[in-house]
């Protein structure tokens, strides 16, 4: 029979070890097991916490994977997952009074939440308050406020997705986040931009994603020192007019959000580098996203987009472009100005000509062409002195131009699923090639004399 072990850390609290488990009892009643315990406290030979370190930093820092499993242990209560892995650790009565040494340590040095890991020693502190313990309650939203100001990422989040910080009234919690230069609020439950940010002018990330955000404030426009701003996954319908103020912003992400309008203001974003509105509802890309001069990313791709507009592009440095996956039709002329890009993705469209001006493209090193209606490639095709990998499946391609051998850096081709009937010959002369990809074409005939040459260059035949 297994031994039941008690320690009494003050009036409050109470440890046991109880089938080989060990739980925290507050005036006597059954609180919480104890699940994995911590060992590495930051405390110097005074007894005194490190200032810039605590639990949940050292433990994420020296083992992140660890950590995320010991945070779902601790929400979920896995106990499959967390016996499996107890297993491999120290004996249960060595848990036990590990665990007492901590709590001890917290007790005396004033429930000290550094000390113990948040997510036991935020719900412990709270429940101490509600029984009446008076240190407790001085202390608790002074701790709230404390690990907020700290930055600490992880704890933040915690603390916003636990609702602690609705302990904290408007003045102190603006206070508490008003330093901070970086602030990530993911998968936070937000409905909004709280309002406690927006009052951050030395904010410069913003961190916001896989939260149900519905729309941008517009005293957005208030944090001028913003760089950063990750929107992702929201319910966010439109960019306002406020995204314009934003003149030091250098990446905005709104990738997988329901936006369908978005204002010219758009174009003053002079410093934006990376603009990423993959998966949205935009029929249309408007005319101001081509006036930002120093844009480096674009990211269109998952919309419902049918028209790239007849408007000479502002990019200067421009590099990669993915519109892929919307509908497509047909590519003007002033797209083919766009000098500087190095990555064109514009598959799964409905594309069925590409002009010859494709030659202006002469340091695209990727172009992605596939599953579109394309008939032929352009001879111009050849101009292009710095592709490495073209890839044209899924097109209704008959014959390819044999100015492609003229292509000294291409490596991988794409022809998987067109009308070709045969593997051209004069593929065999590209210099640098090393795979086609022919897909499970029954049809397309491969000469001998091509396969000995392709095996010999070892280019391999992918299906």
């Amino acid at each position: 029979m297994t031994e039941t072990k008690e320690l009494k850390i003050n009036e409050y609290i109470k440890i046991k070890l109880e089938k080989n488990k060990t739980f925290i009892y507050l005036n006597n009643r059954k609180f919480r097991q104890c699940r994995i315990l911590l060992t590495d406290f930051p405390i110097n030979e005074l007894g005194r916490i490190n200032e810039t370190n605590s639990v949940d930093e050292i433990f994420f820092h020296k083992n992140q994977d660890f950590y995320d499993l010991y945070r779902e242990f601790n929400i979920s209560k896995s106990e499959e997952k967390y016996e499996t892995l107890k297993e491999t650790l120290i004996s249960p009565e060595e848990e036990f009074w590990g665990h007492c040494s901590n709590i001890q340590a917290w007790v005396e040095l004033n429930y000290d939440t550094r000390i113990l890991h948040s997510n036991i020693s935020f719900p412990l502190l709270k429940k101490l308050t509600e029984i009446g313990d008076k240190k407790a309650k001085k202390v608790f939203k002074e701790e709230i406020a404390k690990r907020i100001t700290s930055g600490f990422t992880q704890v933040t989040q915690f603390l916003i997705k636990e609702k602690y910080s609705e302990y904290l009234e408007p003045e102190e919690i603006e206070f508490a986040f008003r330093n901070l230069k970086q602030v990530d609020l993911n998968n936070c439950k937000l409905k909004e931009i709280p309002e406690f940010l927006l009052s951050n002018k030395n904010l410069e990330s913003l961190q916001l994603y896989e939260n149900q955000i519905k729309e941008i404030p517009e005293r957005l426009s208030g944090l001028n020192n913003l760089k950063t701003i990750d929107l992702s996954s929201n319910n966010i319908q439109e960019i306002p007019n406020c995204i314009g103020s934003l003149r030091n912003l250098e990446f905005l992400n709104l990738n997988s959000n329901k936006i369908h309008i978005i204002s010219n203001s758009i174009r003053n974003l002079k410093s934006l580098k990376h603009l990423l509105l993959f998966k949205n509802n935009l029929r249309t890309i408007p005319d101001a996203i081509f006036w930002l001069e120093n844009l480096e990313k674009l990211k269109l791709n998952y919309n419902s987009i049918c028209k790239i507009p007849e408007i000479t592009p502002r990019f200067k440095k421009i590099r990669k472009i993915d519109i892929s996956l919307n509908k497509i039709k047909n590519i003007p002329n002033s797209f083919y100005e766009i000098r500087t890009i190095e990555r064109l993705n514009l598959s799964n469209n409905r594309l069925t000509y590409i002009s010859p001006s494709i030659r202006n493209f002469k340091k695209l090193r990727y172009l992605n062409l596939t599953q579109n209606s394309l008939n032929e490639i352009p001879n111009e095709i050849c101009r292009l002195n710095s592709l490495i990998s073209l890839y044209i499946d899924g097109n209704n391609i008959k014959k390819l131009p044999e100015s492609i051998i003229e292509l000294e850096k291409l490596e991988n081709l794409g022809l998987s699923n067109n009308d070709l009937k045969e593997l051209p010959f004069f593929l065999g002369k590209l210099p640098s090639l090393k795979q086609i990809t022919v897909g499970n074409n029954e049809t397309m005939k491969i000469s001998n004399g091509l396969k000995t040459i392709l095996k010999k260059k070892k280019i391999y035949l992918l299906s």
